[in-house]
């Protein structure tokens, strides 16, 4: 039972009280049903870092929040199986090429070692180089971007989000020929102090999102 000393007169004592809209910023989670979301926490290592996140097709956007502890540098890449395409995106820029026509070396190659040699090229910082270099190579220590037969990934400046630690972007996925993985490719210049990344990546169709992007932002850079 309510006590009547309990009661508030709306009346006479309503300067007393605040009443407030319910904000959405009081619960930073998304749906399951219209977001798909994916985090990466942790130490970068020198030099070139890269995070894998499988998508899901039935979304045609998402949004990537990055924050580090120092200055990186950048890319993002997608890779579709069908025809091994390699696409390199930044702000509707769109770079294609199959991976496939460099001198991999390999006779009928199984999707395992497409995806090892993709890879390797990430690990490398390697976008294309000559026939004078093998697949086999590529797993040496002494194959290196100042190699004058290498072209690197981020040389690509166009494609690069150069000299920043917090990045907010918002990617038109639809347009990739139906990629099948992100890559998010980050370059630690620092080699003297531990730096930290935090990494979130949230799918969604453009048509069921409810949030505006202030909202959106807020959201992402909390989870």
């Amino acid at each position: 039972m309510i006590k009547p000393n309990a009661v508030v007169d709306i009346n006479s004592k309503v300067d007393k009280y605040e009443f407030k809209r319910p904000s959405i910023h009081n619960d930073i989670r998304f749906d399951t049903l219209n977001y798909q979301v994916f985090t990466i926490d942790e130490i970068l290592k020198e030099n070139i870092n890269y995070y894998k996140i499988k998508l899901n097709k039935t979304y045609d956007r998402n949004k990537i929040y990055i924050k580090t502890n120092n200055k990186v540098d950048i890319m993002c890449l997608y890779f579709s199986l069908d025809n091994m395409k390699r696409i390199l995106y930044k702000d509707e820029k769109i770079k294609i090429d199959n991976v496939l026509n460099l001198n991999h070396g390999m006779i009928n190659p199984s999707l395992l070692n497409i995806f090892s040699f993709f890879e390797n090229l990430l690990k490398y910082n390697i976008y294309k180089y000559s026939n004078s270099i093998t697949y086999d190579d590529l797993s040496k220590k002494d194959v290196k971007p100042e190699n004058k037969n290498i072209t690197t990934l981020f040389e690509h400046k166009k494609f690069v989000y150069e000299n920043i630690d917090s990045l907010y972007i918002d990617n038109n996925i639809g347009k990739l020929n139906k990629a099948d993985y992100l890559y998010i490719l980050v370059k630690n210049k620092n080699k003297k102090k531990p730096n930290h990344i935090k990494c979130n990546i949230v799918q969604y169709n453009l048509k069921n999102n409810t949030l505006n992007d202030s909202d959106f932002k807020y959201q992402i850079s909390n989870i």
